[in-house]
């Protein structure tokens, strides 16, 4: 496959992946549909450093005029500002300016002796909902934004779009290292794109809750933070990945593992098998001489509670953490590879 790039550079690949965003024109080349809606209502944002307020929190000033939400960037001496636009004497929307956040914040804020400065960028944002029809065209694949966008209720974009990538990323890495068939490209659109539609569908709703909630006083955005938006229940339970056994496609719980977490012991790309119970050893040591780069193997006993084992068992965990297999072993057992 050739690429053309914009400044007329031309590049050959095996596959390629859209990750440029909400407006993508890798997804408009491929004529992939991008449904849903986006709201009338446009809001300001902007990176900019704001003297006299304390970095050890989020700062929100929410009327029925309008709002303003600073919070601190780590890392940096700058903030990430959102606010409502201003207007001008006709009731036009006005272009964002440092001039104009700073009217803004005195506005809403009411906060004396913060001035704005050093802004690194500026810019508008309308709330979106929409999703790509598909995932996958042939070797060219969508990904974050350019699959899909939604309500900033909850802060999801980023943490979709990793998932997006980590998903994608292993599989495309079996696949072009001859580990696996092209078949398991398929499964990307089969197991992220039902998350994506569930992400709208949720951040949807969180906003609906923050619009109506930030009404009363002492009430702001986070109102929004529910145990579904750390996305840590995120699953694959439905995917064809999913091979059987307690907790098939869910994400595999962290745990005591001998010196370890059994979250470190997943780090890496690689499938992780874990054992339990003394017949798993046979099994834990032929899979480790026969896939040793592919299979990292451990007996993981102190981690039978988060597993929900009982007796001899194996879990095979995938790259991106999610467990594959469970399944239980008889003693003297060996792999099926053998």
């Amino acid at each position: 496959m050739t690429v053309t790039l914009t400044d007329g550079r031309r590049l050959t690949a095996a596959y390629a992946v859209g990750c440029d965003g909400g407006h993508s024109a890798v997804r408009k080349a491929l004529g992939v549909s991008f449904e849903g809606s986006s709201a009338e209502e446009v809001m300001w944002c902007g990176d900019v450093e704001a003297d006299g307020l304390d970095r050890g929190y989020w700062h929100q000033w929410i009327d029925e005029d309008g709002a303003v939400l600073l919070w601190p960037i780590p890392g940096t001496t700058s903030w990430q500002l959102q606010s409502s636009l201003e207007r001008d004497a006709g009731g036009r929307p006005l272009p964002p300016s440092l001039a104009g956040f700073q009217r803004l914040f005195d506005r809403h804020a009411r906060v004396p002796g913060v001035r704005l400065a050093s802004p690194t960028w500026l810019s508008t944002y309308r709330v979106s909902a929409r999703m790509a029809g598909r995932f996958r065209m042939g070797r060219v694949f969508l990904a974050g934004d350019a699959a899909h966008v939604q309500p900033i209720a909850g802060g999801l974009g980023m943490n979709t779009g990793i998932q997006d990538a980590f998903n994608l990323g292993w599989k495309l890495a079996l696949v072009a290292r001859g580990r696996a068939g092209e078949a398991l490209l398929d499964t990307y659109d089969e197991e992220r794109r039902p998350v994506a539609a569930w992400t709208l569908k949720l951040t949807g709703e969180r906003l609906r809750v923050s619009l109506e909630g930030t009404r009363t006083a002492g009430v702001g955005t986070e109102i929004v933070l529910t145990e579904d938006t750390t996305t840590l229940r995120v699953g694959y339970g439905w995917s064809s990945l999913a091979w059987g056994g307690t907790g098939a496609g869910e994400r595999a719980p962290d745990a005591p593992c001998g010196d370890a977490r059994l979250y470190e012991v997943f780090a890496g790309g690689h499938f992780t098998l874990l054992g339990f119970g003394a017949a798993s050893e046979p099994v834990l040591a032929e899979v480790a001489a026969l896939f040793p780069e592919l299979v990292r193997t451990r007996r993981a006993d102190a981690a039978r509670a988060a597993y929900g084992v009982e007796g001899d068992a194996l879990v095979l965990v995938r790259p991106d953490h999610h467990i594959a297999l469970h399944t239980g072993v008889e003693r003297g057992a060996r792999s099926s590879t053998a």
